[in-house]
């Protein structure tokens, strides 16, 4: 990260039988690791990312399997999708190990604690969107209406440009861009 304050930064799954204890009160969680070959063989219970500065902090985050799940389904369109296609595309479905360890470790980035250069804060800020203009973000694959309704009418937008340029027709409804019928029969003239 190129800041010059981090030791440490990791993540990695955590397997059935590793956690030891969780003080609820300071958060502090007690791992004992699985140092066996036996581990792989183990389910993993979720994930954990870690990092520590040169100033001696140190920070650490665990995620259940079932709130990695939760933030797959409610921030991923492709995850949830009800066609089976295109939820088999996702990258949380053919590599969920990576997604999961990247989602506890930008929680982590993310929670206040982490210093982060400039570079790194528009990283993350830019993970997983399409950036029309610089610094402004859009993400589509999040069920957020005001996300979609900016690409629809960024869409429109950009096929009005096209049209204007083009001598198309774009359809109001849905700002989809038809060619012009050279035979004119879909245009409302009155003989």
């Amino acid at each position: 990260m190129r800041s010059g304050q981090y030791l440490e930064i990791n993540a990695t799954d955590v397997r059935e039988g590793e956690i030891k204890s969780i003080n609820r009160l300071n958060g502090k969680i007690r791992f004992e690791w699985n140092q066996t070959q036996e581990r792989d063989k183990l389910p993993i219970i979720g994930y954990a990312a870690y990092f520590k500065l040169a100033s001696g902090f140190s920070k650490t985050i665990y995620m259940t399997v079932e709130e990695i799940e939760n933030h797959a389904i409610r921030y991923s369109e492709t995850y949830r999708s009800d066609k089976d296609w295109v939820r088999k595309a996702s990258k949380w479905v053919t590599d969920k190990d990576q997604m999961s360890k990247k989602t506890v470790l930008k929680k982590l980035l993310n929670d206040g604690t982490a210093p982060r250069s400039i570079e790194m804060r528009m990283a993350i800020a830019a993970d997983q969107s399409v950036q029309y203009k610089e610094n402004e973000y859009t993400y589509i694959d999040n069920d957020k209406s005001e996300a979609k309704a900016e690409l629809a009418e960024r869409a429109k937008e950009r096929a009005m440009v096209e049209d204007a340029e083009s001598e198309d027709i774009v359809d109001e409804s849905t700002g989809e861009v038809k060619p012009i019928d050279p035979t004119f029969n879909d245009l409302p003239f009155e003989d």
